[in-house]
């Protein structure tokens, strides 16, 4: 019982906890009302496994808590009742505990609340539902009473390497059956299939068996459990499940990926791909990169190296360009030598870079050389002062760590290993990343990553290892690199129009357990193909092309697939708690993205959905990037008995490029939205048109962006030009901050100001759709954008917080004067006299009013706290305002 808190208060709650080296809790989550039932094989760096409830508690009220682990994976019980509709499945502590606690637990903050805890007890055994709504139900222990054969409970799991189910009986409430046996066997269409199983002893409370599935086809299937007393048959048992149709993992359906882009072209050494140029002239890494007309290097990337206390002179003795046509892509292949010198031996490092055809440069370095004689070793990445203004970097926190590179002459930037670094302006960049810290000695140092910044050049600099590292014997260490933006933004793609507008022509479908829904959450597959039919055409009958979510990263625990690749599939951690999975009744389970079934099977899944459906647009949930430790599938490793994670970015590009490269060859899903919030992992995101952006705010923001998201925070992340994918902004206004004007009207202020598009979900659909009316009725969508961060601005003031951004097209612009203040604005702004022409008539709108404009060009203008203007100059007169 909270004594004197509430369940959203922001605080630990922990009532049960304990550790080894990994951990057991039982626990109130810190940042949203949640009650979790936690275990983690390593407490201190997971992955964490667990069954979660929203919960709305209030001081004074008692409730029933209960938690349990066992094979199967953990589960939670509130006030009786399980949470979900079966344990999750987790990777449970080994050993004994060295530590056990029962209370209340603030972790690392100090305690400013009680709770009463009674009737506390711990069992020896994962106790069954019945067990636990009996303890529920009464106000002291009970023993189960002698339980009727109906309390059996089949269960079971797939071998899929043995293609086998491993079938499993016991009795809720608990209890032990002398002289009982079990026999289990598998049916499908009224008879069985499979070769039962001989007559296996009741032990223990259980009693385990394997099945054999041959011969049995895709479709509905079950387990019998059939219970024999002293030789005589007592009961029988089933357990219901599909079995999935795998054709789809007998090729590989992701086989030829490409971006969609042209291959790339090659002259000499310079490779050339879309608005992009990279070359390698007498050198294994690039000297120069461009992007359009921008050189975004200072000069050439190297690799640097000494030997005692000398710089090594690494040169290139060798290069190879090699066309590859089956997967669209160059490779440049070099070798760098240092000759021998004072008694050390050669150095020869091979390098091989292989560029695709939207501009990511995959590098390889690798030596067979005697490494103990490389001294430090690392990678310099020199980029124009010019285009390094911003910077965007992975972190753990749901708020990446994006805006200006920060000031002064030298070191300016160290950290540990990070798997991207983006660096560039609002218009180009230079984007690097490394999956893993694997054959990084020095990756868990603090100067692992440095940013040094020079007069004409930002270096970027990867340090590989110091003079007392090591590398391994055999050493190949892999980075990649890819210059943005990686295309041009699609045909129109300011016209789109996302619901809940009013005016919206694009409407994003939601998972939602009914006929007119799909089977699992997240999962490609009507419930009712004829009822989703008719939902997608009654969308389209009102100028709404449906984009239907689906989850390329996460799967329903509920799916077939799951019970046959759960093994090879599971990252670790998922969802068990949001209100929209628990619709459903079974957990959101997170991915392994390297998984060539899963690729295989979520793009066969998906076009199929896609092709049903006609669907022309997409709509792709979690694309944030993910670390991992999954050893089985070579994901993370330990460094100095801590785990590291692997952070998969090609894993998941080949994924997104498999899905996209299926949907194309059916002309299907040409529309591709994909949801990051916080983690523009650019290479894995190319082949998407746009991305959502503005989540990681939910509970942060109060009535006012710029309160928690600076402007130059918002130019380094959220504009999508220096991507090359459409910027989609999510707003976060609680309900109440929702039906106010002002917080939606400054917020349309914000994006319009940046020509960035809205999802208008949690803001006020109504001021949003004024906005956007007048904007589609004054600007033409193809139209030139004028940013006021450009390096000419339309228009400029000297008034604080006001900004001036516009559009230029068929000789009429229009100005959007942006107040992003909370006080009111009163003052001149001057436009650009080439914008002006010969008539220089500006009026303004709503309320299309002539404005006077003095021969300077410039104008007075008022404007409340977070508020807009347009300014149209040139444009037909008699147009009226919305």
């Amino acid at each position: 019982m909270p004594v004197d808190w509430q369940a959203g208060d922001g605080k630990f709650h922990v009532f049960f906890e304990a550790r080894n080296s990994g951990a057991f809790y039982l626990y109130k989550y810190v940042d949203r009302p949640a009650l979790m039932m936690l275990a983690t094989d390593s407490a201190d760096d997971g992955p964490y496994f667990f069954s979660a409830s929203r919960i709305a508690w209030v001081p004074g009220q008692w409730h029933h808590i209960a938690g349990t682990w066992s094979q199967e994976g953990v589960q939670l019980y509130v006030d009786g009742q399980p949470t979900t509709k079966g344990p999750v499945k987790a990777v449970l502590p080994q050993g004994r505990f060295s530590s056990f606690r029962l209370g209340d637990s603030p972790w690392h903050s100090v305690r400013t609340s009680s709770t009463l805890l009674d009737e506390v007890r711990v069992y020896d055994r994962a106790l069954g539902p019945r067990e636990i709504l009996n303890a529920y139900n009464s106000t002291a222990a009970r023993k189960p009473e002698t339980a009727a054969w109906d309390d059996a409970t089949t269960s079971f799991s797939v071998d899929r390497s043995r293609r086998a189910i491993q079938a499993l009986l016991r009795f809720d409430p608990y209890r032990e059956v002398k002289e009982l046996s079990v026999r289990f066997s598998v049916w499908q269409g009224g008879r069985q299939v499979s070769k039962p199983t001989g007559f296996i002893a009741f032990e223990n409370g259980e009693a385990r068996g394997s099945v054999n599935l041959s011969g049995l086809k895709p479709g509905a299937a079950s387990v019998h459990a059939d219970g024999f007393l002293n030789g005589r048959q007592v009961f029988t048992n089933s357990k219901s499940f599909d079995l999935p149709a795998l054709d789809w993992d007998e090729t590989s359906v992701g086989s030829r990926i490409s971006s969609g882009a042209a291959s790339p072209e090659v002259d000499g050494t310079t490779v050339s791909v879309w608005g992009r140029r990279y070359d390698f002239r007498r050198s294994a890494l690039p000297v120069s990169i461009r992007s359009g007309s921008a050189e975004l290097l200072a000069g050439p990337i190297s690799v640097y190296a000494t030997s005692g206390v000398q710089t090594l002179n690494l040169t290139l003795a060798e290069q190879e360009v090699i066309k590859d046509p089956e997967q669209g892509a160059i490779s440049v292949i070099s070798r760098l030598v240092a000759p021998a010198q004072s008694g050390k031996p050669e150095i020869e490092i091979d390098t091989r870079a292989q560029i695709a055809a939207d501009g990511l440069v995959l590098v390889r370095l690798s030596t067979t050389s005697q490494t103990t004689a490389v001294g430090e070793l690392g990678i310099r990445i020199p980029i124009s002062a010019e285009h390094a203004v911003y910077r965007h970097i992975w972190t753990k926190s749901a708020i990446a760590e994006s805006g200006l590179l920060p000031g002064g002459i030298g070191e300016i930037d160290r950290r540990r290993f990070s798997p991207f670094y983006w660096i560039g302006d609002t218009e180009v960049g230079l984007f690097w990343f490394s999956e893993s810290a694997r054959m990084w000695p020095n990756a868990l140092a603090t100067d692992a990553i440095r940013v040094i910044r020079r007069n004409d050049r930002v270096i970027l600099e990867v340090k590989v290892k110091t003079a007392r590292q090591q590398l391994p014997s055999s050493w190949s260490l892999e980075f990649g690199l890819q210059a943005t933006p990686v295309k041009s933004l699609p045909i129109g793609w300011r016209d789109w129009r996302l619901a809940p507008s009013a005016q919206a022509n694009i409407e994003i479908v939601w998972p939602q357990p009914d006929a007119q829904g799909v089977r699992y959450y997240g999962y490609p597959e009507a419930s009712s193909e004829v009822a989703f039919a008719e939902r997608m055409t009654a969308l389209r009958m009102h100028g709404r092309e449906p984009a239907p979510y689906v989850c390329p990263t996460y799967i329903s625990t509920a799916s077939p697939e799951w019970r046959f690749y759960r093994d090879e599939w599971m990252m670790g951690g998922g969802d068990v708690e949001s209100a929209d999975v628990l619709a459903f009744g079974y957990p959101f389970a997170q991915v392994i993205p390297t998984s060539s079934s899963w690729t295989n099977f979520i793009t066969s899944k998906t076009v199929q959905f896609a092709k049903r459906f006609a669907l022309e647009a997409l709509y792709f949930d979690n694309l944030q990037l993910s670390g991992g430790y999954a050893p089985l599938a070579n994901l993370g490793m330990t460094i100095g008995g801590q785990r590291q994670f692997d952070y998969p970015i090609l894993g998941y590009r080949k994924l997104l490029q498999s899905i996209r490269e299926g949907l194309h060859k059916n002309s299907v899903g040409q529309i591709l939205i994909g949801h990051v919030s916080g983690k523009i992992a650019i290479p894995m995101l190319s082949s998407l048109d746009a991305y959502v952006d503005g989540e990681q705010y939910r509970g942060v923001v109060q009535d006012d962006y710029l309160e928690v998201l600076p402007l130059e925070t918002f130019r380094a992340e959220f504009i999508g030009r220096q991507w090359g994918l459409v910027p989609i902004f999510l707003p976060e206004f609680s309900e109440q901050v929702a039906k106010a004007v002002e917080p939606t009207r400054g917020l349309m202020a914000l994006l319009m100001l940046h020509d960035v598009l809205v999802w208008p979900k949690w803001s006020n659909v109504t001021e949003v759709d004024r906005a956007l009316n007048l904007l589609r009725k004054l600007r033409h969508p193809e139209a030139e954008f004028l940013p006021y961060f450009g390096r000419e601005p339309p228009a400029h003031t000297g008034m604080a917080d006001v900004y001036i951004s516009g559009y230029r097209s068929a000789g009429n612009v229009l100005l959007i004067v942006g107040n992003l203040a909370r006080e009111w604005r009163s003052g001149e702004i001057c436009v650009e006299k080439t914008l002006l022409g010969k008539a220089g008539g500006v009026v303004e709108w709503p309320e299309g009013r002539n404005l006077a404009v003095d021969p300077d060009g410039c104008l007075n203008v008022s404007m409340m706290g977070r508020d807009y203007r347009f300014l149209a100059i040139n444009a037909v007169r008699g147009a009226q305002a919305q």
